[in-house]
């Protein structure tokens, strides 16, 4: 018969192999995000406004107009319709450029034209948000998260925030790190706002991500992502703000 010291010892042992118990706001979060995972914007228009030195002089200003289309193999794509820069209209220059569209993903690289340093042998290839989600089901045990006192009253709804710390699954030393402000009742994602860690650049000084969500009968979707980055090398500054607005989703 075992000793009540060894049942002890072994209830401490289940105690510590057990799963840490989740949080019921966060498994609503993910739940949400896989019942409309196939929700795709039709419509994205992105505005890009690059800033020289200290003193934020606008050095230039990008307005496109992107159409979402469903390829043959039905992945989405992206169609250029409109492209104006510094008043000038380049939307034949981008369309080849970008062989008339692309992925998703191009929309959140460097933008076209401007001086940022391609690092190629620094950082990995984790695009932030614009490639992964912390409630995508399928990650979740890449994904770390912890409730914290913090609130915000969104939209005229009272949320709690939670920071996470995302891994990537390809790079295990590539993380995105940020807070997410989920509604109290729904658990529904309405801000998150994160960053890559260690930043894909030596000459990046910031990289923020804001994208901002809404929860509505036909959906919960991103609406809009705010991109902010600040890059140096020596005296040279340069910032980028860009605002991506995103509407007339539709099912894939």
């Amino acid at each position: 018969m075992m000793s009540t010291k060894s049942l002890f010892l072994c209830f401490l042992l289940c105690l510590a192999a057990a799963p840490l118990r989740s949080d019921v706001l966060w498994d609503r979060a993910v739940q949400i995000y896989e019942a409309n995972s196939n929700l795709l914007p039709g419509r994205i228009e992105i505005r890009l406004t690059e800033y020289g030195g200290r003193n934020r002089r606008v050095r230039n200003e990008e307005h496109g107009v992107y159409r979402t289309l469903l390829g043959d193999d039905g992945s989405p794509e992206v169609e250029i319709l409109r492209v104006i820069r510094n008043g000038e209209d380049i939307t034949d220059e981008r369309r080849s450029d970008n062989g008339g569209g692309g992925g998703f993903a191009s929309l959140f690289g460097p933008p076209q034209g401007s001086d940022v340093p391609d690092d190629d042998d620094e950082g990995g290839g984790f695009g932030g948000p614009g490639e992964s989600s912390p409630f995508d089901p399928d990650l979740q045990h890449l994904v770390s998260y912890s409730r914290n006192s913090e609130s915000r009253l969104i939209n005229g709804r009272r949320t709690a925030a939670f920071s996470f710390r995302q891994q990537s699954a390809d790079d295990p030393d590539q993380f995105v790190t940020g807070t997410a402000w989920l509604d109290m009742t729904s658990g529904a994602p309405l801000l998150v706002e994160s960053t890559l860690d260690p930043l894909p650049s030596r000459f990046l000084n910031t990289f923020l991500f804001r994208s901002h969500f809404a929860e509505r009968s036909d959906g919960w979707y991103l609406t809009r992502l705010d991109v902010d980055v600040v890059a140096q090398i020596l005296l040279v500054r340069r910032e980028f703000e860009s605002v991506i607005t995103f509407s007339e989703h539709f099912r894939n």
